[in-house]
């Protein structure tokens, strides 16, 4: 994917340069200019603004309640197979009495 500062850099130049041609018309140049670097200035800030906002939604939140003390999945199955061996037979059972329950309602 594209680098972050590349989007950053995009979206700016291009809210610039809309604020640049739409203030040509009826402003001197160096009043757009000035507008120009405002308004990149802005882009870059509100595009940073809204990553971080994206990235701090997507987080995944099992992430955060684990924190920086969960072991690593393997470790956990290794340490208790019985406990996985359980749960799947639950899961496979419950599948398998939905799946009956479907079939005699028809």
């Amino acid at each position: 994917m594209f680098h972050p500062l590349l989007i950053h850099f995009i979206v700016a130049c291009f809210s610039g340069i809309l604020v640049f041609v739409a203030s040509l018309t009826t402003n001197l140049l160096l009043t757009s200019f000035v507008r120009f670097c405002l308004a990149f200035v802005a882009g870059w800030v509100l595009t940073y603004v809204f990553r971080f906002l994206w990235q701090l939604a997507s987080r995944d939140v099992g992430e955060e309640e684990a924190g920086e003390e969960s072991e690593p999945l393997e470790d956990r199955q290794a340490a208790k197979p019985e406990e996985k061996q359980t749960v799947e037979e639950i899961d496979t059972e419950q599948a398998s009495q939905m799946i009956k329950d479907l079939l005699r309602s028809e």
